[in-house]
This record gives structure tokens, C-alpha cells and sequence, in this order.
């Protein structure tokens, strides 16, 4: 329609734009997701855990979600020093971040808080980073079964969302991959937080 100009005004071009435009996006994280899956469980992705400022992967993933989050009308902030080092992976722990994000995205529709919050801090347990939301909490039980592969929640929010079920199993091979590990837990006030622990 587009192509032939047969749309209505400049408004609504934008807007089409603007579906066009997000769409390819989550597509084409769809396909890097898939490609990262096949590499790491045929041992053909490298990851390289070196020394590093982890809040500027926080950033990246920030600047890459910002279009996404704003679009379903979410707040997408970042809570972190401006230096925390830690040994890791640049473009692992970025497309960690990027996954649980769009998670968040995806299941936090109908919150009433819509905010999604990435952070990094130094614990005693080591370096922790991860994304904090305030939607439904993860329905699987026990908790740690959402980082199996193809696992989806168990209530009718989980079924009748899209998805493939591998983002999160993607999460857990990459933080094994630098040498960490992931958890995740449900809050009272609602929401949940995933994280890497290094």
C-alpha cells in the first residue's frame, strides 16, 4: 500500500513506518536469538569474559529497547554506578539484557506500573546485573524451570503471548558462557527480577 501510495496522509504513513520499523526489529532479535542458540549449543560461539565497565553494556541495551519500550508505553531506565567493573562479555551480556527486556515487554502488558528497570551493583556474591519489572511475575514452578529450553509460563497470560520459549534459555548458556549464573525471583509488591550473577 506504501508502494503504491495508496495511503491515506502523512500520519498514518508515519505511523505504518513506525509498525514497519518495529517489527523488522523484533524480527531480526528473533533471528540473532535463534543463531546465538545454534552457535552456543554447537560450540561455535566464543565468548570472551575480559575486564570491563559493565553500565556500558547496561547503555547499549538501554539505547537498543528504547524505541520497543516507549512504543507499549513503558519506561525503560537504567540503575547502575557509572563505573562497575567486572569481567565479562560486551555483546553476551547486551543481548542478555536485550532478552529480558523484551520479556518484560511482552508479559508486563497489562501492568499497571509500566517501568522496566536494567541495573548492575557489586554484592558480596560477586557482580550482579539484570532487569527488575513490576508486571504478573513468572508463573512457572519452581521458578528456575523458566530457563529451560522452549519453557513458557503456565497460565493463560504465558499461552496467549508470543514466543518461542528459547530467550531465556539463551540468558542461562550465556552467563555460563562468562562464568555465571542465573536466578530469579517474583517480588510481593509484584513483578519480578531475573539476573547474572559473575
Amino acid at each position: 500500500m506504501l508502494e503504491q501510495g495508496m495511503d491515506a496522509d502523512a500520519e498514518a504513513r508515519q505511523r505504518y513506518f513506525g509498525v514497519l520499523k518495529s517489527e523488522t526489529a523484533r524480527l531480526s532479535r528473533l533471528i540473532r536469538n535463534v543463531l546465538e542458540f545454534s552457535q552456543l549449543e554447537a560450540r561455535r560461539r566464543r565468548i570472551v569474559a575480559g575486564p570491563g565497565n559493565l553500565t556500558s553494556a547496561l547503555r547499549e541495551a538501554e539505547r537498543v529497547m528504547a524505541g520497543a519500550a516507549t512504543q507499549s508505553g513503558f519506561t525503560l531506565r537504567v540503575e547502575a554506578a557509572d563505573e562497575c567493573p567486572a569481567a565479562f562479555d560486551h555483546e553476551a551480556a547486551v543481548q542478555i539484557l536485550v532478552n529480558l527486556v523484551e520479556n518484560s515487554l511482552k508479559f508486563g502488558v497489562g501492568a499497571q506500573r509500566r517501568e522496566i528497570v536494567l541495573f548492575a551493583e557489586t554484592t558480596e556474591r560477586g557482580v550482579r546485573f539484570g532487569a527488575r519489572d513490576f508486571g504478573p511475575g513468572i508463573s512457572v514452578k519452581p521458578i528456575e524451570r523458566i530457563f529451560d529450553d522452549f519453557r513458557r509460563g503456565d497460565d493463560d497470560l504465558a499461552r496467549s503471548t508470543k514466543g518461542t520459549g528459547i530467550g531465556l534459555a539463551l540468558v542461562q548458556r550465556l552467563a555460563l558462557a562468562m562464568g555465571g549464573r542465573v536466578e530469579a525471583a517474583n517480588h510481593e509488591n509484584g513483578g519480578c527480577t531475573v539476573a547474572v550473577v559473575l
